[in-house]
């Protein structure tokens, strides 16, 4: 045994058994997780994984370490060492293979499998970033070691994992490893003979809960690389031109009568014969099952373990107008700011069936859900119905749907009066009743009132952070289309009362229906959800928004990714659409125990930008206009730009997968890039720059810049062709070279009028 003020590491007794790992909690030490096996490895993409749980044997002792070592014939060695130097100092893990074969070989592995305690209070498996959990006030912190300039052979945190036989996205089990190729769960890369595969990572104890962005600061600051903009793929406006082909492409939309339309969720099998539908609900030895029966067979008094949930995809042409990433409204919104004639009129099509198709539109009239907005409405079987096919509300979609017909209002696209009576009556007839009704904020509403389920059975009888955000939105809208004080009111009491205990308690809550947990989607929207309260004049709780604006900033940013972990070499994510694979800068959508959703896919959605969009003009730093500029650019990489595919052309994916798995989903709210769109009425932007800036703020016309030295970067518009620095004319889009050597400097870009 060794051991530290900290840690120790158990051997094991007997040949069964694997070493333990544990920290010390006052008198006693605690599990820090249950070794499952060492190394488990595979030869081909997907390949059958063999597991080398005993063969790496004790061989070395010290007074600060154990060495475990074994050879697998015709692969090579493997090695794993743990060292515990005295005093309080972290545990540090090393691994090492060296490559014995006769020849070049493909090899993925994962190595140091370990499974987390049942009974944490909080935890948090992600790849690629750090991992750990919370417990009676402890929190235990996984960081890995993985650094970019030592080259791509060497590991990085994954998540090992395997499906439940019941639901949809439950797992069995869920072990936090690293993997070759790092970063990623069952791809393969080539190793030479005498090559050598490294990883490594510490276990630190630290007094902060796990999800606690204070961590993620730490990290920063030894990540300088990370506050730089990386350029995009190719210009925003060749990317805008590509989206415009694609929204407009005929099958995506359903034309509901002469001056009513929407568009579908998307197409899926993009490589092969593209259909439509989307998830429908999910079938049980050929019965559909939907919610309360799915809970009472996962959970309830009947529950039955012997079962497999099948997944039924249906051909529907389904109309979303506010799931959990934006729908119809957000796209409306979005072709209004595009500006072209094409797009405002489907825009105000849009808006008209939101409103008025079947007279009432999308909100219900009657029942104990009256003034609520329904998700979707079924275009072949003629009937509103939620997202799989039943008649739930959910929370989160009454605050987007009502901040996006606002913004339409608002900003003078549309005058329908319509929208506001819409909007007054969901605020006075549904959500003015919720908390008196329940005593809380249900995520989710079944037809007779009470609380709803999610898709996996869960009941949503709980208040969830981001939708919170979004009902205090809706609130703030009301009040900004009738002067009424009193929904300003509804709103103040929101925040204080129901939204802040919950993010300074880092139970940020989980946007979407699927599950409960932590995502970076939910916190995009609270992000807009607290700007939009920051900029309005008469809120008087600023002091308190910004300090929760600035704690779900940094909450996002945890769940970004710093590396690209040399995706090229191993992913097949875009093989047959023409994307180059590319996953620094994104966002890991979430992460929920016990859920498979979520934890190997950086979502590409319209949130992300625009949520970081609204958190730079509410904080102007430099490090939040890098995390905006770097994720459009990230964005894109993912455009499908293969111009022999039936439909898709300039259509975006909906997910980087960190796994063998080739995307071929495209989705138009996926698609629709609405911070691009919006940048259509900036000025002028920063897309790139090879420094840090240390300040930048708008001004008329342009932006301040403030410069630590020599810096190139390349400014760009999507209004003019020209911009003007100093007295210097330059192209908009052309490399420039700015600042003095040895002082901060302060620039100012405008952009140049024509003629």
């Amino acid at each position: 045994m060794i051991k530290n003020a900290l840690f120790r590491i158990v051997p094991a007794r007997t040949g069964s058994t694997l070493e333990r790992i544990e920290y010390r909690k006052g008198r006693r030490f605690q599990p820090v997780g249950r070794v499952r096996y060492h190394v488990r490895y595979w030869r081909e993409c997907k390949g059958v994984a063999k597991t080398l749980r005993l063969r790496l044997r004790l061989r070395e002792t010290s007074k600060e370490s154990l060495t475990y070592a074994g050879r697998v014939k015709g692969l090579g060695q493997f090695t794993l060492e743990y060292r515990l130097p005295a005093g309080r100092r972290p545990l540090q893990v090393h691994s090492r293979f060296i490559c014995q074969a006769d020849r070049p070989i493909h090899l993925g592995y994962h190595v140091l499998a370990i499974q987390p305690p049942k009974n944490c209070d909080a935890l948090r498996l992600m790849m690629g970033t750090y991992g750990g959990f919370t417990r009676n006030g402890v929190t235990v912190l996984f960081a890995d070691a993985y650094d970019e300039r030592r080259g791509r052979r060497q590991l990085a945190f994954a998540v090992d994992q395997a499906h439940a036989p019941v639901g949809t996205t439950q797992t069995k089990y869920q072990y936090l490893v690293q993997s070759f190729p790092p970063s990623y769960v069952d791809g393969v890369m080539q190793v030479a003979s005498g090559e050598e595969v490294a990883g490594g990572f510490v276990v630190k104890l630290v007094r902060e809960h796990i999800w606690d962005p204070a961590i993620k600061l730490r990290q920063w600051e030894k990540l300088p690389a990370a506050h730089t903009t990386e350029g995009p793929r190719f210009a925003l406006r060749h990317y805008l031109a590509n989206w415009q082909r694609y929204t407009q492409e005929p099958l995506l939309w359903v034309q509901l009568a002469a001056d009513m339309g929407m568009h579908h969720v998307g197409f899926y099998g993009m490589l092969s014969e593209p259909k439509l539908g989307g998830p429908y609900g999910w079938a049980l030895n050929g019965k559909y099952v939907r919610y309360r029966e799915l809970y009472e067979i996962l959970f309830g008094k009947r529950r039955r373990r012997r079962i497999t949930l099948g997944s039924l995809q249906e051909n529907v042409r389904q109309l979303e107008i506010g799931w959990g990433n934006g729908g119809n409204a957000m796209v409306a919104y979005a072709y209004f700011l595009h500006g072209k004639s094409w797009a405002c009129r489907r825009a105000r099509m849009i808006l008209n069936a939101i409103l008025g198709l079947g007279e009432t539109g999308f909100q219900l009239t009657s029942g104990p859900l009256a003034g609520a907005w329904i998700n979707a409405y079924d275009a072949d079987a003629k009937q509103f119905q939620d997202h799989y096919g039943g008649q739930q509300v959910f929370l989160p979609n009454q605050g987007i749907v009502n901040y996006f017909l606002s913004r339409c209002y608002l900003e003078g696209h549309s005058k329908d009066p319509r929208i506001i009576e819409r909007i007054k009556t969901n605020c006075d007839a549904f959500l003015s009743r919720i908390e008196e009704r329940n005593g809380t904020y249900p995520n989710a509403f079944s037809p007779d009132g009470s609380a709803g389920y999610s898709r996996e059975g869960y009941r949503y009888d709980w208040a969830n952070a981001p939708a919170l955000a979004l009902t205090m939105t809706s609130f703030l809208c009301c009040h900004e289309l009738t002067g009424r004080r009193e929904y300003l009111q509804r709103t103040e009491d929101i925040l204080k009362r129901w939204l802040a205990p919950r993010i300074k308690a880092f139970e940020f809550g989980f946007l979407e229906f699927d599950h409960a947990g932590w995502d970076s989607a939910g916190a995009c929207h609270m992000l807009v959800c607290l700007g939009h309260y920051l900029q309005h004049k008469d809120t008087t709780q600023k002091a308190l928004a910004r300090k929760l604006d600035k704690l779900v900033f940094e909450y996002l940013m945890s769940f970004r990714h710093e590396h690209d972990y040399f995706l090229p070499t191993h992913s097949q994510n875009v093989k047959g659409w023409g994307a180059v694979a590319k996953n620094k800068f994104g966002f890991l959508h979430g992460f929920t125990p016990g859920s498979s959703q979520g934890v190997i896919c950086l979502h590409l959605r319209y949130e992300s930008g625009y949520g970081l969009m609204r958190a730079f003009e509410t904080n102007p730093t430099p490090q939040r206009y890098a995390a905006f500029m770097n994720y459009l650019n990230y964005y894109t990489y993912q455009q499908f730009v293969n111009p022999d595919l039936p439909v898709g052309f300039g259509g975006c994916t909906e997910h980087t997968a960190l796994e063998t798995y080739v995307q071929d989903t495209t989705h138009v709210i996926h698609s629709t890039p609405l911070a691009m769109v919006a940048l259509k009425h900036w000025p002028l932007f920063i897309r790139q720059t090879d420094r840090p800036m240390v300040a930048i703020r708008p001004v008329k016309n342009g932006l301040e810049v403030g410069l630590d030295g020599p810096t190139r970067l390349v400014a760009d518009s999507l209004m003019g062709d020209h911009i003007r620095v100093g007295q210097q004319i330059c192209r908009a889009g052309v490399p420039l070279t700015a600042g003095v050597e040895g002082r901060k400097t302060t620039i100012r870009l405008t952009l140049k009028p024509e003629g």
